[in-house]
């Protein structure tokens, strides 16, 4: 990301990001070309300086200063005075008159060909070319799209003028036309569709073609944002390089496990602490149990309250989605122990959890409607698991995992604690509480 962007802490996540990161690349492009105007000043005025007279000394002094100007207009934020469109487009211009008077200006004052014939037999075409690709530095398709249409629309004119005045003598021999000072038409023309096709339109594309990379990098990135609050690291990267995510989305039933954790006691501990701390202990609560989630390759379903639900295998994609799921239950364990321990070097009461998983059917999927989408996991698993983090306190125990995980996952360090009563089940089930 661009530090312009990181510096007025505008994220891949913000609706303008697209807008502003196509803004900051049209102004590098400006700058670039604000720095080739100053260039452009300086040798003018050297130019000036040494000629010192006549035409040559006034076409000099006039390129210079607007070529400063531009420089100025450019690096002192115009774009909040004039639009960067319209900017780079009047730029475009002036560089396509610039590049025509210079060099008759030139030849004028040494008197060696009159304007017309000079325009004419001059090969400016691969001037034009160049000046168009650096035009197109911007993405903006019309700058370079603006120079080659000025190039052939001045360039033919010079050469009507040219010919009604006799000056020179045109043939369609192209070898006569080395020879001699004779104009060769077919190659005249030839040079204006070169220059059209190449220096107007196929930079008028490729500047086209990269704002539209740019846009859809934009887009990307603001898709891997918004996933990686719910996905971890290897899901996202999954998602967008297969670009299978639209399908991922879409309602299915997977086996999943489904793991629920909520701290105990909080709304009690939370009524002794200003609403900042509240916050502030929550978010690295959060913190913790997340990174927990996307080490063992879970997803964040959401969060609640003082807790928060966690899935895995929601691609369909996780074999181990149980074990998974325990061996993060078990780092969540220790993570809670290590930020107990820096709350008891701040004299701070030691904070508690409970956690419940199931594994089993359920339906995975965008869930909602067209205004107000979630992507989530619904059925029994996750009503399951809930009531297995609820039983933990009636059981006495921390960490509780159902029968269908422990199938799943028999290496996992439990003690058997018997069947209990699920609440909206009518059969008891048996539960196995986890150790570490």
């Amino acid at each position: 990301m661009p530090f312009a962007l990181k510096e007025a802490q505008i994220m891949p996540g913000d609706p303008i990001y697209k807008q502003e990161l196509l803004r900051t690349y049209e102004l590098a492009g400006l700058r670039l070309l604000a720095w080739l105007h100053l260039g452009v000043a300086v040798v003018d005025i050297i130019g000036a300086i040494i000629t010192a007279e006549g035409m040559l000394l006034i076409s000099n002094l006039v390129v210079a200063i607007i070529s400063f100007g531009i420089f100025l207009l450019i690096m002192l934020r115009v774009e909040r005075v004039i639009h960067l469109e319209r900017l780079g487009l009047l730029v475009a211009l002036f560089d396509s008159i610039s590049l025509l008077w210079l060099p008759a200006s030139w030849y004028l004052f040494q008197g060696n060909a009159s304007a017309p014939e000079l325009l004419v037999k001059n090969d400016l075409v691969i001037f034009y070319i160049l000046l168009a690709a650096i035009h197109s530095i911007t993405l903006r398709p019309g700058q370079p799209l603006l120079v080659g249409v000025v190039g052939a629309l001045v360039m033919t004119g010079c050469y009507w003028w040219a010919v009604s005045a006799g000056l020179p003598p045109v043939t369609n021999d192209w070898l006569t036309s080395i020879n001699t000072r004779q104009l060769d038409v077919s190659s005249f023309w030839f040079k204006i569709w070169f220059m059209l096709q190449f220096g107007c339109g196929t930079l008028a594309l490729l500047a086209w073609r990269g704002r539209q990379l740019v846009a859809r990098s934009a887009s990307q990135e603001r898709s891997i944002t918004a996933l990686s609050r719910y996905f971890s690291p290897a899901i996202v990267s999954e998602l967008i390089n297969n670009d299978s995510l639209s399908s991922a989305l879409n309602s299915q039933q997977r086996d999943v496990a489904v793991l629920f954790v909520d701290l105990v006691s909080f709304t009690h501990l939370s009524e002794s602490l200003p609403p900042t701390e509240i916050v502030s202990l929550l978010a690295d609560y959060y913190q913790r149990m997340v990174a927990c989630v996307f080490a063992n390759q879970g997803s964040v379903d959401k969060f609640l309250g003082d807790g928060l639900m966690a899935t895995f295998n929601l691609l369909g994609d996780q074999p181990d989605a149980a074990r998974q799921a325990v061996l993060t239950g078990v780092a969540m364990q220790e993570a809670l122990r290590d930020l107990n321990e820096l709350r008891r070097l701040d004299n701070l009461s030691p904070l508690k959890q409970r956690i419940g998983i199931h594994f089993g059917a359920a339906v995975v999927g965008n869930v909602g409607t067209p205004q107000r989408m979630e992507f989530t996991v619904i059925g029994d698993t996750v009503n399951t698991a809930s009531r297995l983090q609820e039983i933990c306190k009636e059981l006495r125990v921390d960490f509780l995992i159902s029968a269908a995980v422990y199938q799943q996952f028999p290496q996992a360090p439990v003690k058997d604690m018997g069947e209990v009563s699920v609440r909206g089940k009518s059969d008891p089930m048996r539960v196995y509480a986890v150790s570490g």
